[in-house]
């Protein structure tokens, strides 16, 4: 019987191996057994493993600069031995999206869920969501190793693994026990994180301007939220709080916000306070949709609370473009919808307040993923976690049977 520490040792063994093949686009098991500094049986036997469980693939003949004997054959990584799910949820709506080992997107879904219902009805919301978007990508469930999960408030990183809630933004969820019924569930690995965060993880890694150095991620959702990324790294702050842009104060404003303070961002450039605005200044609106059409059609209420909210937010931007000076800034969230009756006011605070060369060194736009962002970070999320979790913790322990029995889930 082969001993742990045999073990343990074969699979570091196992992921060195993998970890050159994907940084190769094509490599011999000679080349191998070099490059991970082990004798050429160790690497032929870990190399057998990984082709019969469809981590590596062989590519056939390998071109040589040697023109005597054989050519060795190729070895390449199999991206789609394993895939990462990634969720976005809010309010009324989860996104849900599916990528291969390498990032490519694979298949996108949404459908309808309760943010209140409860974290059993949100789990199982979950489940199927996964058995869905795994039948319409034509792959078992078995292969989607880790699961990321966008939610809506940010999530505060103490020294233990468990996410912890912030505040009132998730309503009645609280990320620790989400986390901890899907964990349980699922028994695959699973990350947390805001909305904002696994947004900028997208937008710096997929969209924009990829090669810039600073990105700065608005997103204008239910608060106004910010996350910085510096050299492809995500700043989240010294518990995972940074990025409150919405608890900025902006100038002439007087509204109190639950965070005791006054004249906070959020009083006036969130959906639910442009709501109230609008209401109490005569608009008959129920929704931030009729905001925008009322606004369109020159409602006089709601073109001028539309405004007030661009200008506050420019406000808040143009501080951060001051303070940081990111090479880029990228806006999101349903608010980007409205367009240039929100667009040309915030650009216009945005130029008045940030200082000149900060504004002209700094590309501002608005997101090219759009409601891809926040699912796709989360996927992207989950697949920089731990190698070994991705390669031998997963797929699911549970035989493809047991899983069916347990879940109904192929």
């Amino acid at each position: 019987m082969r001993s742990q520490s045999f073990l343990e040792m074969r699979r570091r063994n196992a992921l060195a191996i993998v970890s050159i093949v994907r940084g190769e686009r094509e490599i011999s098991r000679a080349e191998l057994a070099r490059e991970a500094n082990l004798s050429p049986a160790t690497v032929s036997n870990i190399v057998d493993e990984l082709l019969e469980a469809g981590v590596l693939i062989e590519t056939g003949s390998k071109s040589s600069t040697s023109q005597r004997g054989r050519r060795p054959i190729g070895l390449i990584f199999n991206p789609t031995f394993a895939f990462a799910a990634g969720m976005s949820l809010d309010s009324t709506r989860l996104k849900v999206v599916i990528c291969d080992l390498d990032g490519n997107l694979i298949a996108e879904s949404a459908s309808d869920c309760n943010l209140h219902a409860g974290y059993d009805q949100l789990a199982s919301s979950v489940m199927e969501s996964l058995k869905e978007i795994a039948k319409k990508a034509s792959i078992p469930v078995r292969k989607i190793c880790a699961l990321g999960l966008a939610l809506p408030s940010g999530i505060e990183r103490p020294s233990s693994a468990k996410p912890h809630p912030v505040s009132k933004a998730t309503g009645a969820v609280q990320p620790v026990e989400l986390w901890a019924r899907l964990q349980k569930k699922l028994k695959r690995a699973i990350v947390l994180d805001s909305h904002v965060n696994m947004s900028a993880i997208a937008e710096s890694s997929t969209g924009g301007e990829r090669h810039s150095d600073v990105v700065m991620v608005v997103r204008l959702g239910h608060v106004v939220h910010s996350a910085l990324v510096v050299h492809g790294q995500l700043l989240a702050g010294s518990s995972g709080l940074a990025g409150e842009l919405g608890h900025l104060p902006s100038p002439g404003n007087r509204r109190n916000c639950e965070c005791g303070n006054v004249g906070c961002i959020n009083t006036i450039a969130t959906p639910g306070a442009l709501l109230k605005v609008c209401q109490e200044r005569g608009a008959r609106v129920k929704e931030l949709d009729d905001v925008i059409s009322e606004a369109e059609r020159g409602n006089r209420a709601c073109r001028d609370t539309l405004t007030e909210a661009a200008s506050s937010v420019g406000f808040g931007i143009a501080a951060a473009i001051n303070i940081l000076a990111p090479q880029q800034i990228i806006i999101s969230g349903p608010l980007v919808e409205a367009k240039e009756i929100f667009l040309v006011p915030l650009y216009s605070a945005i130029r008045q307040h940030a200082l000149k060369t900060s504004y002209q060194n700094c590309i501002v736009s608005t997101s090219e993923l759009r409601h891809l962002a926040e699912p796709l970070g989360a996927a992207l999320k989950a697949l920089s976690m731990e190698p070994r979790l991705l390669l031998f913790g997963t797929p699911s322990e549970m035989s493809p049977e047991e899983e069916e029995e347990r879940y109904g889930l192929g």
